[in-house]
């Protein structure tokens, strides 16, 4: 099966344009039934599109007909149910996901994100220290850790993980602002004024500098 994602649909989905992707993407299909990658990206439509069930029910049949793997089911079953806030039935999808790609990056994240929902932060331990053994040096890993130690207030462990994913990925102000954040849980105000400075140098003023300045100026 082709693996060669249409440019054109891209292009759509990329701009929140989800009823042109939808549209393409049939045409696509009709053309190549057996381009495994126009399946998915129809599939990612119809749940940017908000339409749920659809979207479900594409998923399950596609499954049927051989047209989208395991992997590629549960994961986006898993999204539609994290979209809808329902985060333990999209953590056991992700779960899934998970059984049939171990080493998929999307899938642990978006399972860590709800887990976090969840405040199952001892698994989300589990899941980094299992994930670290080969992925050293994915800072998501290091933010992952981050964010639970810093919710079950083991905050000096936090910060050492916050300044890893950092350095492993310098200009996101994503981690910048998790490390500021357990900087200030840890009384480290210093170095919570070094990530809003870097935050600053890299984005401007954005919301996330907007919100760890406000953080601060209620310490």
């Amino acid at each position: 099966m082709s693996q060669t994602y249409d440019p054109e649909v891209l292009s759509s989905l990329r701009a929140g344009q989800f009823y042109d992707a939808l549209r393409i993407a049939r045409i696509k299909i009709a053309k190549q039934p057996n381009a495994r990658c126009q399946y998915v990206l129809l599939a990612v439509a119809l749940i940017g599109s908000g339409d749920h069930s659809s979207a479900e029910a594409w998923l399950w049949r596609m499954l049927t007909a051989g047209n989208l793997s395991n992997f590629e089911t549960n994961y986006y079953l898993g999204l539609i149910q994290l979209r809808r806030g329902v985060f333990n039935e999209a953590e056991r999808y992700f779960a899934s996901a998970m059984v049939h790609e171990p080493r998929s990056a999307k899938a642990f994240l978006s399972r860590v994100a709800c887990l976090l929902e969840l405040r199952r932060e001892p698994l989300v331990l589990w899941l980094c220290d299992q994930r670290v053994e080969f992925a050293a040096e994915d800072p998501h890993v290091h933010a992952g850790r981050a964010e639970a130690l810093y919710r079950i207030r083991f905050n000096s462990r936090a910060i050492l993980a916050a300044k890893r994913a950092t350095i492993l990925s310098p200009g996101v102000t994503n981690h910048m602002a998790t490390l500021g954040r357990v900087a200030l849980a840890g009384a480290r105000h210093a170095l919570a004024k070094r990530q809003i400075s870097r935050i600053y140098l890299v984005d401007g003023e954005t919301q996330t500098y907007h919100d760890m300045a406000g953080i601060l100026s209620d310490r």
